[in-house]
Parts: C-alpha cells; sequence; structure tokens
C-alpha cells in the first residue's frame, strides 16, 4: 500500500496521476498536491530571469519548516516529483548548482535540502558557491541583505568546461542571494545561466 507522505493516506487508487505527470512513482497524493499553488511562471527579480514553480503559501511553508528545519528527509521527493519530467526537459544539457548554504547547517541536518530535493536530477551536478559566514537572508533587514554579495564565495575551478549553468534554490525572497551568485558567475566565466526557484514568497 503507498501512503502520502504529508496526510498519510493511501494513494494506491490514483495511478492516474502517474500517466498525467509521467511520473513512474509518487509520494503526494493528489489533494495534498491542489494545495499547492502553482506559478510555473519566469519573473525577473533584480534583474535576473527566475522560472518559478510554487508559491511560497501556508503549505509550502509548513513542509519546508518540517522537511528543512525538522530534518524530515522522506519529504524530499515531494516538492518537484510533478515537476521532474519538466523541469528535466527545459533543461537538458544544463550543468546544475545549488544555492550557498550553510556547511554547519548541512552537517547538523545530515543533508543539503536542495540537493536532496533535485535528487533526481540525471545530468552534471557541481557545487560552485558557499558562504563565508552562517547567515540566513529571511532574518536579516534590507540593508543586511545587500551586503550578501560580499558573504558568498565561488569555487572557480569547478566551473571548468561548463558551458551551460542552472543555477536552483528552494526560496526566493528578495532575489540578492540568486543575483550575488550570477554576478560572480559572469565576473570569471562567459557561461550560459538560467535560475530555477522552487518556490517564491513574492
Amino acid at each position: 500500500m503507498k501512503i502520502c507522505k504529508v496526510c498519510f493516506k493511501n494513494i494506491d487508487n490514483e495511478c492516474f496521476i502517474n500517466d498525467l505527470f509521467g511520473v513512474e512513482q509518487h509520494d503526494l497524493c493528489y489533494s495534498c498536491f491542489l494545495k499547492m499553488e502553482l506559478l510555473l511562471k519566469e519573473e525577473r527579480i533584480l534583474g535576473n530571469k527566475i522560472f518559478i514553480l510554487l508559491k511560497y503559501n501556508g503549505f509550502i511553508k509548513e513542509l519546508i519548516y518540517k522537511f528543512k528545519g525538522l530534518y524530515d528527509i522522506e519529504l524530499k521527493n515531494i516538492f518537484l516529483e510533478y515537476f521532474q519530467n519538466l523541469i528535466s526537459d527545459k533543461y537538458q544539457g544544463y550543468t546544475l548548482t545549488f544555492a550557498p548554504s550553510s556547511k554547519e547547517d548541512d552537517f547538523i541536518r545530515g543533508f543539503n535540502h536542495v540537493r536532496e530535493m533535485f535528487s533526481f536530477w540525471k545530468g552534471d551536478k557541481i557545487d560552485c558557491f558557499y558562504k563565508k559566514i552562517k547567515f540566513k537572508q529571511s532574518d536579516r533587514n534590507h540593508l543586511q541583505r545587500q551586503k550578501v554579495a560580499n558573504e558568498i564565495g565561488l569555487n572557480i575551478e569547478s566551473l571548468n568546461g561548463v558551458k551551460k549553468l542552472l543555477i536552483v534554490d528552494d526560496i526566493v525572497t528578495t532575489g540578492n542571494t540568486i543575483k550575488a551568485c550570477v554576478d560572480l558567475v559572469k565576473k570569471y566565466k562567459n557561461i550560459k545561466i538560467k535560475i530555477l526557484a522552487v518556490c517564491s514568497v513574492k
């Protein structure tokens, strides 16, 4: 028996979802999926085009807190499982990298939450960004957020041979972190860059 990892109801009788989204198996029932507010659109934030899948509503906020804050790795697939084929087709040929996270938080959690969300990705993956100091954008004021560019580093060697780069993040708030990442890459490399966010608070 297949159980939804959010509401714990039986989803064995929802095989039509597999055909609809081209997903071989799923961990989220259709009722819970409907609680997500789909955006599936590109928005320009701080001069960068970002393709956003979901709106950061109360349901998503609670799920990300359980996954990221309470370390429930069983939830890793529920955010993107319906979009795996869309993402794989749309960004075919891109090398995937992740917005920087705190190594300390990853160590305590036991995993990098964004990397786990994108564990389905079959293409190349690299870790090219890192935080010089531990910080959380959502806890900062406007002035502090503007200084994020000085607190993110780039492993330039990791970009050797990369022609197309897909930067992914879980939540876009102000867009300052993404802008800092893009500016860093453009400073050293002439690479085609795309940006994908799981959700946006805007």
